[in-house]
């Protein structure tokens, strides 16, 4: 079916238009044309041609621009004009181009404009209704099951696109969970960076476990649905992990009433990163998911998980190495799963948190320092009956936000002390320069030490008492 169309703006910007047309029989196809019909000017094109993709790279003749094969079997390649900005190029799969269409993943992805044969839109799927009321919907079974990796995607469009997943979509899906584990673990990763990018990620999540794919993915969530907290007895400990998402998801996208959001200033670059977002939210996921490990009662039943962040860190990266993550977005997840209670024990303090323990919590967490606390208050808020309640996130983040301010004045002024004051007093260049004068800093950034002259005198003792813990114990 062709529907008629203006296009003529998607066409327009499209790089090497009037070369591309006299190269052959050319189509834009996929989610170029749907993010153009959803008011996007894409940067990147999916063009499908008849014959050999290779053929017609060579026909068209760029002299700039990078060719990267993405898959000789598919005969897909890729030609790099610029950042975020590129041809995508593949040779049409089957007899012709409603051959080629009919074998995408959804409907949605299946539509075509033609280069230089006028301007309408190719519709053989109901693309164009499908849109129009934003469902995703695979065109067939067989397609789903010839990569699995749409099984995923599905989801990772639900969230992206804020679209709803058609029901008989998802029962083929559950259908076929079990083959899931068939695609690389590469592909799989790129795919869950964007479905942690999106706009409905919560919702997305819901489904994906309902589906079993979210357990199917990551087998290691599974003994969460068996384990309850004493506190939370009618929820498993996987429906309180997805509540805290859920409720961090709202809160990162300004959806839900968010008492700290006076600190945004303190975290509102980190959350403004797509891919630290998104992999901050990947340590939501996995915060609790070394309790099973961990699960002790006592004598009274109530539940222990003592050593559970520790134990989550080690799980979490393997669940990553296993996924191919770098090893920079590794780091960060696992800061996440390793910290997630160190906010909830400061925030219980209240008032009487200390300057020593703030500037120590700062210099632990780095830039997730605010992150975390809010990380804290959607996953006190996932445990209503715990009886910590939240109100204590909010006094922290204040008295936090109070020290940082108290810090940065101090901060102003020059280091009191440095290596060369430990030379001069004998000591000999080492690893135990940096521990005495990080607490050299730590003295002077809680206000214990204000001038030079008390700090020498400080410095001292606190070479001192570092220099006899590191002595050898006699007989």
């Amino acid at each position: 079916m062709r529907i008629p169309f203006d296009v003529e703006k998607l066409l327009n910007a499209l790089p090497y238009r009037k070369r591309i047309e006299n190269t052959g029989e050319v189509y834009l196809v996929g989610g170029t044309v749907r993010d153009f019909l959803l008011g996007k000017i894409p940067r990147d094109f999916d063009l499908v041609v008849r014959g050999r993709a290779v053929d017609f790279i060579k026909k068209l003749n760029l002299r700039r621009g990078k060719l990267v094969e993405l898959s000789q079997e598919e005969d897909e390649y890729r030609i790099a004009l610029g950042k975020n900005f590129w041809l995508d190029i593949a040779g049409m799969k089957g007899k012709n181009l409603k051959d080629d269409l009919k074998n995408r993943d959804f409907t949605v992805n299946s539509l075509a404009v033609p280069i230089g044969k006028g301007n309408f839109i190719i519709d053989y799927t109901g693309g164009l209704k499908d849109l129009e009321e934003r469902k995703i919907k695979a065109i067939r079974k067989r397609n789903l099951k010839e990569d699995p990796l749409r099984l995923l995607r599905a989801f990772r469009f639900m969230s992206e696109l804020a679209f709803d997943i058609d029901e008989r979509t998802l029962r083929w899906i559950s259908s076929l969970k079990g083959e899931i584990s068939r695609p690389k673990a590469e592909r799989i990763r790129y795919e869950l960076l964007l479905l942690f990018s999106g706009k409905r990620l919560s919702e997305s999540l819901w489904k994906i476990d309902e589906t079993s794919i979210l357990t199917e993915l990551i087998p290691e969530l599974l003994p969460l649905r068996n384990t309850c907290q004493k506190y939370y007895e009618e929820q498993n400990l996987l429906y309180h992990t997805l509540k805290c998402v859920e409720n961090l998801d709202l809160l990162l996208r300004g959806e839900m009433e968010n008492p700290l959001r006076e600190f945004e200033g303190y975290y509102g670059d980190f959350i403004a990163d797509d891919k630290k977002r998104a992999l901050f939210l990947m340590g939501a996921l996995l915060h609790d998911i070394g309790k099973p490990d961990t699960l002790t009662r006592d004598t009274e039943g109530r539940t222990h998980f003592h050593g559970h962040d520790r134990r989550g860190e080690i799980i979490t990266r393997g669940i990553l190495e296993r996924l191919r993550f770098s090893r920079a977005e590794r780091v960060l997840v696992s800061q996440v799963v390793r910290l997630h209670m160190y906010p909830h024990l400061l925030a219980r303090e209240g008032e009487r948190v200390t300057d020593r323990a703030l500037f120590r919590y700062l210099r632990k967490t780095g830039e997730l320092a605010f992150p975390l606390i809010l990380f804290a208050y959607a996953d006190a808020l996932a445990s209503p009956s715990d009886g910590r309640g939240v109100l204590g996130h909010v006094t922290f983040a204040r008295k936090l936000a109070q020290f940082i301010e108290k810090k940065r004045e101090r901060a102003a002024k020059k280091r009191l002390v440095t290596g060369d004051d430990l030379i001069a007093l004998g000591l000999k260049p080492g690893p135990i320069f940096r521990v005495i004068l990080e607490e050299m800093e730590e003295l002077q950034a809680i206000g214990q030490i204000t001038d030079r002259q008390e700090a020498l005198q400080v410095l001292r003792d606190v070479m001192k008492k570092h220099l006899n813990s590191r002595a050898p114990s006699g007989s």
